[in-house]
């Protein structure tokens, strides 16, 4: 009878040490992605330049053929942008990303969160830049992706 109840608390042991092991695990790297997702990017010395750049060109008005956004009676760059960073500021995470590919820059913000698989969305503000880097008025575009 000795015997039976000391393999009984050994295994009381192992799964009390095991889910300690669980759940301090848990803790840590939750702990590690939340870090993670608050510290900062590199940041790159031409970002300020690409921003002062669209910024300058805020007065331009978006010709109706490339215009697909929703809710703007204004169809300027800078209305587009202030949407932008209006929807950026309403979640408590950013989601504003900017860019470019090539000679396609983007500047854009989802509203998707993770769990969601619908009723959510992006709106983006696309434009072409020449061979110097400067910006083709003409290729501003705003679209919603539903």
């Amino acid at each position: 009878m000795r015997f039976g109840k000391v393999l009984c608390i050994t295994n009381m042991k192992r799964k009390i040490f095991f889910l300690f092991a669980v759940i301090l695990g848990s803790l840590i790297g939750g702990g590690i992605v939340w870090v993670d997702s608050y510290s900062e990017n590199d940041i790159l010395t031409d970002q300020q330049k690409f921003l002062e750049s669209i910024l300058a060109n805020s007065e331009i008005v978006i010709s109706k053929e490339n215009y697909s956004c929703e809710g703007n009676s204004v169809k300027k760059v800078g209305a587009v942008i202030a949407s932008l960073l209006e929807s950026n500021r309403s979640s408590k995470r950013n989601s504003l990303s900017y860019g470019c590919y090539q000679s396609v820059c983007t500047m854009s913000v989802s509203n998707c969160k993770p769990w969601q698989t619908n009723e959510c969305g992006s709106r983006y503000l696309k434009f072409n830049i020449d061979e110097e880097g400067n910006i083709n008025a003409s290729t501003f575009s705003c679209f919603d992706i539903p």
